[in-house]
């Protein structure tokens, strides 16, 4: 009797320490999964837009992050909430222009994030094509210009 007792014990014993073990491991994958679930983003190609002058329309709310200009091309990094549906950007500049030296033009990105109630924070390239708002069609020709709710002004030559 002593020893099935003995053998039981032990049986418990060790089941308990394998469950220990068990669930130790299981939490520890747990985390590592969601911590690489949170930083891993999956690389996205540049989003490519060509502006025109327009009129305004209403945007889903994004952040500017940088703007780059190379060219005639500005390569601006925006982040948005979302990542569950496609979204759509737009860019349009003022026809107005503020009579200032160089000229001045207000320009506006517009998001439509098509409803997309994810939370994740996505962050993405716009490759814009500034030539149509230019201030006019000659090469070295210069514009600033005022994208909303940036902090920056950037100045733009046709190139």
């Amino acid at each position: 009797m002593k020893i099935v007792s003995l053998f039981a014990l032990s049986l418990l014993l060790l089941a308990c320490g394998n469950t220990k073990t068990a669930v130790s491991e299981s939490a520890e994958e747990s985390s590592t999964t969601e911590s690489a679930g949170d930083s891993f983003q999956k690389p996205q190609r540049n989003v490519m837009l060509k502006s025109r002058i327009g009129e305004f329309k209403e945007s889903d709310p994004f952040n500017y992050e940088s703007a780059k200009l190379e060219g005639n091309t500005l390569f601006l990094t925006i982040s948005y909430s979302g990542g569950c549906a496609e979204h759509k950007f737009e860019v349009i500049g003022s026809a107005a222009i503020m009579k200032s030296l160089p000229p001045k033009r207000t320009v506006q990105v517009v998001h439509d994030s098509n409803g997309d109630a994810c939370r994740g924070m996505v962050t993405r390239v716009l490759e814009i094509d500034l030539s149509n708002i230019a201030y006019n069609d000659t090469p070295g020709s210069e514009i600033v210009l005022l994208f909303q709710d940036y902090s920056e002004e950037i100045l733009y030559t046709l190139k």
